[in-house]
């Protein structure tokens, strides 16, 4: 017969709360990551996963998991901070790229370094092509560890020549000024230019004779846009007109590139600016949340001398989040530091310490919809065998009898368990064994209690060693019996009753020393009245004091007599 609660509006209450009801309560919070998919704040079932998103100016560490699970007792698993702070894309150089190891890399926080190989066309110097995320989350400066391979000096064409406006290097340009009389016939200048793995100069214009009109002619460029008091469209090859004076050809560079190019799955990470950006600009940009950067596209456009952006393409793609953390396997090594897991992606584990492999294949796969492939269970635990109970006891199974499981001991009647009351299949190496047994034993009297009366007796002997030393009687070796006794017993007491309400073993031989005082004091005042009183002569001029025994009773004299 099953009898009812003796508490219903407790019970009642207990049903309410999520583990009863088999739920989580709130998702864990964390200080760098929000949930990414849910509005639910509690009352998860178990088995429900919650990933999570970095927040901005924050990056997922490699190899960290940014999903927690409700786990079967209803509390949510553990994963700790998983996105660090860290330094934007590395910097775009003209004159070298990223190393291909380096270029995979999404995560870089304060001290990492990275490094560079030159372009074709640059060559290297004696500088070390690296540089480093500093504290404050921006890369050092890049020096010069790359610098472009020289053309040479350039010659100009007949009739005219070429004035270098910087240096002879790679990218370089050298303006083309023909002679008095002549014009130039092709574009104004030269570069310095790719030729295989060499560097040349580009083909040069030529300058040609001016026929002298009255009315000067200007040659211009099939398309060309002339922008005055009224626009003209040049549509001929070699079309003549006469120029306003303050007219501007449009298309000339202005220095400033225009609007940052637009990207459907990302955004400019750090600028308000929308338009006229110096050249030389660069900006970067970040994903749209649920898409990631693809490892080896670069996020970063740079405003070019010719006042254009470059071109870099999209390099945000959608992915499913990390792996799911699995209790009986890891993420292998390979693996552990992917960031980008695309459609398709396949992912491998490695059974944990106490687990071994079944005949499955330990993967999963991201699924077109962009979540995991269930995970089979592809490592199982290994077994520690049927558990043996204790003398006076028995172990009992409560689910299995595999790595992690447990069995709770019961002890037969009359008997009192000490120790844990359950034992577990545990580690020992890379086997695994039950965990030690405790021990079932008839109830006698607390140890702690045995201890009491020890001290109790020390200090209680200490006492009456001082006591005897001082009055070296028979009385005060029966004082010493009586106080040794009475403190140890009270320490014992003392010791009980701070089990018994919870302040401590200290505190309770604290209690019994001042209970055996008391005892003591009352022992003595008690063996004083039954064996001391005093007489007082009234009439005696000092009043004498003597003893009952001595005391001689006389009809004529006055005598007062006091017991105490």
């Amino acid at each position: 017969m099953v009898s009812a609660p003796r508490c219903p509006l407790l019970a009642l209450l207990l049903l309410h709360l999520p583990g009863a009801l088999g739920l989580c309560g709130a998702a864990p919070r964390l200080s760098r990551a929000i949930p990414r998919d849910t509005n639910r704040t509690e009352g998860f079932p178990i088995g429900t996963e919650v990933t999570y998103r970095c927040l901005n100016d924050f990056v997922k560490i490699p190899g960290k998991s940014d999903t927690v699970v409700c786990l079967s007792n209803s509390e949510w698993s553990t994963f700790g901070e998983f996105c660090g702070a860290s330094c934007g894309a590395p910097p775009r150089i003209r004159s070298a790229v990223l190393s291909e190891e380096d270029e995979k890399k999404n995560y870089f926080p304060n001290g990492t370094t990275v490094s560079y190989v030159c372009r074709p066309g640059y060559e290297s110097t004696k500088l070390k092509p690296v540089i480093t995320c500093l504290e404050n989350l921006t890369w050092s400066e890049a020096p010069e560890f790359c610098r472009g391979k020289s053309c040479g000096v350039p010659k100009g064409p007949e009739h005219g020549r070429a004035l270098v406006i910087t240096n002879d290097l790679y990218g370089a340009k050298a303006n083309i000024v023909c002679d008095d009389g002549f014009r130039l016939h092709g574009r104004t200048f030269i570069q310095c230019v790719l030729k295989g793995d060499q560097v040349e100069w580009s083909q040069l214009p030529a300058c040609q004779v001016i026929i002298t009109q009255d009315k000067p002619t200007t040659v211009l460029p099939r398309g060309t846009e002339v922008a005055g008091t009224a626009s003209v469209i040049i549509t001929q090859d070699k079309p003549t007109a006469v120029l306003p004076k303050g007219a501007e050809v449009t298309g000339a560079s202005s220095g400033l590139c225009g609007a940052l190019p637009r990207f459907s799955h990302a955004v400019p990470h750090d600028t308000d600016r929308t338009e006229g950006f110096p050249i030389g600009t660069q900006v970067t940009y970040r994903c749209h949340d649920s898409f990631v950067k693809i490892p080896g596209k670069s996020d970063t456009v740079v405003c070019l001398s010719n006042s254009k952006w470059s071109t870099i393409g999209e390099f945000c793609g959608p992915a499913c989040g990390a792996p799911p953390r699995l209790k009986s396997a890891a993420l292998s090594t390979e693996d552990v530091t992917k960031n980008y897991l695309p459609s398709g992606t396949t992912v491998s584990y490695v059974c944990h310490p106490g687990y071994e492999s079944t005949e499955l294949r330990p993967a999963i796969t991201c699924l077109e919809n962009l979540t995991w492939s269930e995970a089979p269970e592809f490592c199982r635990g290994r077994s520690c065998g049927v558990p043996k109970g204790p003398e006076h006891g028995r172990a009992v199974v409560i689910t299995n009898d595999l790595y992690g499981a447990r069995a709770n001991i019961i002890c037969d009647d009359g008997v009192t368990l000490h120790g844990p009351t359950f034992i577990q299949c545990v580690l020992k190496g890379d086997q695994v064994e039950w965990s030690q047994l405790p021990t079932c034993q008839a109830p006698g009297v607390d140890i702690r209690i045995s201890i009491g009366l020890v001290i109790g007796l020390v200090i209680s002997l200490a006492i009456g060693l001082v006591i005897t030393l001082v009055i070296g009687t028979a009385i005060a070796i029966a004082i010493v019996i009586a106080i040794t006794i009475a403190i140890a017993i009270s320490i014992a007491i003392g010791i009980g009753i701070g089990i018994a309400i919870g302040i401590g073993i200290s505190n309770g031989i604290a209690i019994g020393i001042g209970i055996g005082f008391v005892l003591v004091f009352i022992c003595i005042g008690i063996y004083k009245k039954k064996h001391c009183s005093y007489s007082v002569n009234l009439d005696s001029r000092n009043h004498h004091i003597t003893t009952e025994h001595d005391l001689q009773m006389s009809k004529t004299e006055s005598n007062l007599i006091f017991k105490v």
